[in-house]
């Protein structure tokens, strides 16, 4: 499987390249970046193997008149270098009505491109979408090598991170993607300083900077 290279500037993805062994694209990354910081305006540079999104609903429930949420995540996706993205449409809000349903339309993805690292909802979350996530992708993907929950605004306090991944140099492209769900912008948590203090706290809890906390169901190396 082919890994990817992404120079990232101030606005966004600038470059990518493609390199069939992952020592030969961190080797590269490694010996320019230092250089395109300077000629280019380079602030981060990323070695991704190809990866995908899944996302369940369109969800129309949580969105005013007028704006179309599954652009909105496509956006947000591919501002951030994701572009093999794949919306369904089962109905917002009752997913756990679907839930056989869910956990065979994972099964499909996982037979077309088996992931090695998958992300999924924390199980207990308040948005009941969230916990129907959680479970059908666990048992959809019991055969990846890792599976992190990873935290929302509706996780409850009981979210406990014991795995950890900086964020610092990514902060920017977070908060540009965060703000393109522009239906979502009137929520307490779309807040830019909420989003800096999150990351923030997390990476105060293990001294790394500003990080992202995971919660594993299953860690394979």
């Amino acid at each position: 499987m082919p890994f990817t290279i992404i120079w990232y500037g101030r606005q966004g993805i600038v470059e990518k390249a493609t390199f069939d062994a992952e020592k030969e694209a961190r080797e590269h990354a490694i010996a320019t970046y230092s250089v395109r910081r300077e000629t280019d305006g380079i602030v981060a540079v990323e070695v991704r193997k190809d990866n995908g999104a899944v996302v369940f609903s369109k969800g129309r429930e949580g969105a005013s008149q007028g704006f179309d949420r599954e652009a909105e995540t496509r956006a947000a996706l591919e501002s951030l270098g994701i572009e093999d993205i794949h919306v369904h449409n089962f109905p917002d809000t009752r997913l756990h009505e679907r839930l056989n349903d869910l956990i065979e339309t994972i099964q499909d993805h996982v037979r077309k491109a088996p992931p090695d690292r998958v992300y999924t909802m924390f199980k207990e979350d308040r948005h009941q979408d969230h916990r129907a996530v959680h479970m059908a992708s666990v048992v959809a993907c019991r055969r990846a090598a890792q599976i992190l929950a990873y935290e929302t605004p509706s996780s409850y306090p009981n979210f406990i991170p014991t795995v950890f991944e900086q964020v610092g140099e990514f902060m920017e492209r977070k908060v540009a993607a965060l703000q393109l769900h522009e239906s979502q912008g009137d929520r307490v948590y779309m807040n830019e300083d909420m989003i800096r203090s999150a990351a923030h706290f997390r990476g105060v809890q293990v001294e790394i900077g500003r990080a992202e906390g995971f919660i594993p169901y299953k860690l394979v190396f």
